[in-house]
């Protein structure tokens, strides 16, 4: 896993709760995901996208944040970059 994190004003639980539902939303699915947070978000969510297309359902971004804290992104793909193959490393630091 890659962590992205900064020491910001954070997000509302609510607006990261959202988020995070919609990465779990499959790419061919995009009109189910919430329009505002998708608004707000294009990049993140095109990145989620892309991860998602080339390993599987199972990778892409994940966010978690505290107001006043600060934001972690974390990004899940294989260690070895092939679709399929079980060798991620799971890492918790956000």
């Amino acid at each position: 896993m890659i962590f992205i994190e900064d020491n910001g004003r954070g997000m509302e639980q609510p607006q990261v709760e959202e988020m995070n539902r919609m990465f779990r939303v499959p790419p061919s699915q995009v009109s189910d995901r919430g329009e505002d947070v998708l608004n707000e978000s294009i990049g993140l969510m095109n990145v989620n996208s892309r991860l998602q297309l080339k390993f599987g359902a199972e990778y892409g971004i994940s966010v978690a944040s505290k107001t006043n804290e600060g934001t972690c992104v974390s990004l899940r793909m294989p260690i070895n970059g092939r679709k399929g193959e079980r060798t991620d490393v799971f890492l918790n630091d956000c």
